[in-house]
């Protein structure tokens, strides 16, 4: 039935979760009415006195067919307001002649005439329900007045019959109202339980959306980084290559000649050679991050005694320092004097963040801590690598990881370098199993801790 009257509603109200409940309501509260009114057909045959008697069965024949037309009602007017009124009105009526024929306020279907307001009010809404309260209110009113004034009512119920009846109208008023209850009950939990998977389905959606936003301005800003990596990347190769061939070619000028004194020719060598490196340095960082990116890191975990490693990168990397004029400081801690891991890999995570705080510091120095921590219930270590170098701003600390991507692209035409040092050092870090921390303050200087679980 409720399917039956669902088929003529507009897509404005099938998309209503109200007016589909007070749908599916209406049609079960047709049904309800409609069996209870039949079973009320042998109480009227005994109660009634032999005159009326078919009379009652025929009424109660008639208010049942009209019951169960609510829904076709429901169906052709597509208005839940007219069909409450409908079928509070023709129940109301029947209930009104019923009183009226079986002595008044003394009719034992007297007690079934409030029904007519929650049926109204279940079907229609509030305003349905206030309107047939105050109907039944002044009918009930025009009763006593009726009474007062000597108006007495006919009475067609059979003195011995009158317990029957009110019984009958009793039970079938508390058996109607909680089975009705109930079937609200459960529909209004079926519609939250629709209502709720709507609403998953569209939060579900919404995150489907966002992620996909987010993916694609990733994606975007990974295509500018890329872009700008090349136009980096072409700049920064060109010049040590334009060293080195500058360099060739006029010592192969002055070779020719003979007249480059010993020293300037060690000096353009010198020039050379690092400019060399430094090619080395930048294309074994992108094919190291490229491996990381694509391969995973290749690990080899054994007992690393951090002391000694600590000392043999800052060792390495101290000339560079001193050629700047900065001070590299290395403060160990008695503990963790161990801890297993890769050591090619670390001293190399170790490398780019110590070259990196070198490159960006202009002043003053780099200092290198290690100490021992809890972290997760483990024990583990950090290792600290701290510069008074130009700082990061906040708004791009969180950018500083990323690959193909850099601060400032100012900063890598000034301080050199493709900017994949800080990308490699975190991707080798993620690998063995442990993170990098950073704080900075911008024109006081910056700290990147490693932390690795033991």
């Amino acid at each position: 039935m409720a399917a039956y009257v669902e088929a003529g509603l507009s897509a404005e109200q099938l998309r209503d979760p109200d007016v589909l409940h007070r749908v599916r309501l209406t049609a079960f509260i047709a049904v309800t009415a409609g069996a209870l009114t039949l079973l009320l057909v042998p109480s009227a045959m005994i109660a009634a006195v032999a005159p009326a008697s078919g009379a009652a069965v025929a009424g109660c024949l008639v208010s049942a067919g009209l019951h169960l037309i609510a829904p076709l009602v429901l169906r052709a007017t597509r208005s839940l307001a007219v069909t409450a009124h409908l079928f509070a009105g023709h129940v109301f009526a029947g209930l009104a002649l019923s009183t009226l024929l079986a002595g008044g306020l003394r009719s034992p279907t007297l007690v079934a005439a409030p029904v007519v307001v929650p049926l109204a009010m279940l079907i229609g809404g509030r305003r349905a329900g206030v309107l047939w309260a105050l109907v039944i209110c002044l009918y009930l009113g025009g009763l006593y007045a009726a009474e007062r004034a000597g108006l007495v009512p006919i009475d067609m119920v059979k003195e011995e019959g009158w317990t029957t009846a009110a019984l009958a109208s009793a039970v079938g008023v508390v058996a109607g109202i909680v089975w009705l209850l109930a079937q609200h009950d459960v529909l209004r939990s079926r519609a939250l339980a629709r209502e709720r998977r709507v609403s998953s389905k569209l939060a579900n959606a919404e995150i489907a959306e966002r992620e996909a936003r987010l993916a694609a301005a990733q994606s975007e800003a990974q295509q500018v980084a890329g872009q700008t990596l090349l136009n980096t990347m072409s700049h920064e190769l060109r010049t040590p290559l334009n060293a080195i061939i500058g360099y060739s070619e006029h010592m192969l000028e002055c070779a020719e000649d003979g007249q480059q004194p010993r020293e300037e020719q060690l000096e353009s060598l010198r020039t050379i050679i690092a400019a060399g490196r430094h090619l080395v340095t930048m294309i074994s960082d992108l094919l190291e991050l490229s491996r990381a990116e694509s391969e995973g890191l290749a690990l080899k975990r054994e007992p690393v005694e951090l002391g000694p490693l600590i000392r043999e990168v800052t060792r390495t990397l101290t000339p560079l320092a001193e050629r700047k004029g900065l001070t590299v400081a290395v403060e160990l801690a008695a503990e963790p004097r161990l801890i297993h891991t890769d050591r090619v890999q670390l001293g190399r995570a170790l490398t780019c963040l110590l070259s990196n705080a070198i490159k960006f510091t202009g002043d003053g120095g780099v200092t290198v801590r290690s100490r021992g921590v809890g972290l997760a219930g483990a024990s583990g270590c950090e290792i600290e690598v701290q510069d008074t170098g130009i700082g990061i701003p906040p708004e791009r600390i969180e950018d500083v990881f990323m690959p193909f991507s850099q601060v400032d692209s100012s900063h890598t035409r000034r301080f050199g370098g493709a900017g994949l040092g800080l990308s490699l050092a975190s991707r080798i870090v993620e690998g063995l199993g442990g993170s990098i921390q950073v704080r900075s303050e911008l024109g006081v200087g910056s700290s990147f801790t490693i932390r690795l679980v033991d």
